[in-house]
């Protein structure tokens, strides 16, 4: 995206930034794996390129016109970043963010209506200190099914 739009560069169009990713990717794979076979790295790095600009530049009229792009990307960073923020001051906002689709700054709005939010078990698992045993119960358990009578 910030390639794309001309945040710390001039902007690009899609061929130049498709270019661009293509060699990038490339040289990265060859001297990340130098043994692997470079015809396989070119193709790799070709259609990562391709897959990312056609995502980037995604319902633009004009791929000759540097710097028009297709920002949703940034749109769900910066709501991520936000969310980060937001739990790492209170970590109940997950719990009232898990009642549905809701944005942030609606939050308030949902308080006076006490909307419970569903449980979150996953989440508890994860934080279970057991959770290594819990994990290889599941081993043994199958053992004893595999083993002969």
């Amino acid at each position: 995206m910030g390639l794309a739009c001309g945040v710390m560069t001039a902007p690009q169009t899609f061929s130049s930034l498709c270019t661009f990713i293509e060699l990038f990717v490339f040289l990265y794979r060859r001297l990340l794996r130098p043994w692997r076979e470079q015809e396989k790295d070119r193709g790799y790095a070709h259609r990562y390129a391709l897959r990312r600009c056609l995502r980037t530049f995604r319902g633009v009229p004009d791929l000759e016109q540097a710097g028009v792009c297709y920002l949703q990307d940034v749109t769900y960073l910066r709501g991520i970043l936000q969310i980060e923020r937001a739990v790492s001051k209170d970590r109940a906002v997950l719990d009232r963010l898990a009642v549905g689709m809701i944005a942030y700054e609606l939050l308030p709005v949902l308080q006076p209506l006490q909307i419970v939010p569903p449980p979150q078990p996953l989440r508890d698992l994860v934080n279970d200190p057991e959770l290594d045993q819990y994990i290889l119960s599941f081993e043994m358990a199958g053992e004893d099914i595999t083993k002969p009578a």
